[in-house]
């Protein structure tokens, strides 16, 4: 599944910014959004996503991946932080979009250390 995730960098005034994404197209009856969110992040972040706090630990996954199956007509945009990289996920009808973001390393503290 890996496979599917895409990265780039960003050049900012700050420095360097790599993002990892995935864009799905998902149906009724496919399953939770959060695993998405945590592979995404894992790959990010270079570490296997079973290496990970949960994000239960920190989110409520339940109420995220009801929000991104509310209605299939809608567009909703959710923002957080998890592992200390900024998450982004975009539903747009059956499309989701699913992005994490994180300074390159030198460029500031290593997301991949937990306070």
């Amino acid at each position: 599944m890996t496979d599917d995730i895409q990265y780039e960098t960003a050049h900012r005034t700050d420095g360097e910014e790599r993002r990892a994404f995935r864009t799905l197209e998902r149906g009724p009856g496919d399953g939770p959004i959060h695993p998405v969110v945590v592979e995404v992040v894992g790959s990010l972040l270079d570490v296997s996503p079973g290496d990970l706090d949960p994000m239960f630990d920190s989110l409520d996954t339940e109420a995220l991946d009801a929000l991104c199956r509310a209605d299939p007509d809608a567009r909703l945009r959710v923002g957080f932080v998890y592992h200390g990289c900024s998450v982004a996920i975009r539903c747009e009808g059956a499309t989701v979009h699913v992005s994490a973001s994180a300074p390159s390393r030198g460029s500031g503290p290593d997301p991949r250390q937990t306070t």
